[in-house]
């Protein structure tokens, strides 16, 4: 195993080096073959293996590496956007969910600072929500400053100008294709293929008769119960009522040792 001390720090780096740099010297290499050189740059021919091996590795990283690399970072192919006033009326129904704007802020930007979540930062979360986009453009500029403006009077604060180091969260895509993700055929977004056994993992490995239990963990496990509650409730594609009944035997027994039920687990299963 390889250890910490300098001299390995040394070798790790130098194998890094010269490993990124074997494209680019082979590039270099079979242009000087190729491309007639003043004498002063006449270079001598290397053995025959190993300049089969630089042509080869300049070869693929000119027909295959730099096209599959400008691929792949191409621009996602986005669905047409609605009409401005749809989307005004999408970060309306957004804005009147939100009860604590700070909180909601700073997640989308993964649990940012206040200091550094600033105006560019608001604008370039907005036109990729609002416009499926990251560039920016000039016709788009008001709607997206009104959107600002919105946000700074939920806040109650202005935004400060410039860029911070904040990150929002983006949808996920295919590296390989620019489009969205997909799990066993499913979108990751929109299909939620993970769904099932994320809601299983998320229920089912708290246990609300524990003595053990913390303020979070309780707070957690109501609000995920809540919301499965609510989803059930609103359509009948999503029905977990089954676990309904694995929180009334929580609260109301029969348990496997006489106990008490929990306050928890009598307020989920009033939920």
């Amino acid at each position: 195993m390889i250890g910490t001390s300098t001299v390995e720090y040394i070798f790790i780096r130098s194998c890094t080096l010269f490993l990124h740099n074997i494209a680019p010297v082979s590039l270099l290499y079979c242009v000087l073959l190729l491309h007639p050189m003043p004498a002063a740059l006449y270079i001598n021919r290397l053995p025959l293996p190993i300049e089969a091996w630089l042509v080869a590795e300049a070869a693929f990283f000119a027909i295959f590496f730099l096209p599959y690399r400008w691929h792949l970072q191409r621009s996602a192919i986005h669905p047409i956007l609605p009409p401005r006033e749809e989307r005004a009326k999408l970060f309306e129904r957004c804005n009147a969910t939100v009860r604590d704007p700070e909180k909601y802020l700073s997640k989308w930007f993964l649990g940012a600072k206040e200091e550094h979540i600033k105006r560019e930062n608001v604008k370039e979360f907005f036109r990729w929500a609002f416009l499926n986009t990251g560039q920016t453009n000039n016709e788009d500029e008001e709607e997206i400053e009104g959107y600002v403006k919105t946000m700074e009077k939920l806040l109650g604060r202005n935004i400060p100008l410039g860029k911070g180091s904040a990150r929002s969260i983006r949808t996920v895509t295919d590296p390989a294709t620019s489009e969205p993700l997909r799990h066993d055929g499913d979108l990751i977004w929109t299909e939620l293929p993970t769904f099932g056994y994320t809601f299983t993992d998320e229920l089912g490995n708290f246990n609300p008769l524990a003595s053990n239990i913390t303020n979070d963990e309780s707070r957690r496990w109501e609000n995920a119960t809540t919301f499965f509650a609510q989803l059930t409730s609103a359509s009948a594609n999503t029905d977990f009522s089954l676990w309904a009944l694995t929180a009334f035997q929580y609260a109301f027994g029969p348990w496997e040792t006489p106990t008490s039920p929990s306050g928890i687990a009598v307020q989920a299963a009033c939920l």
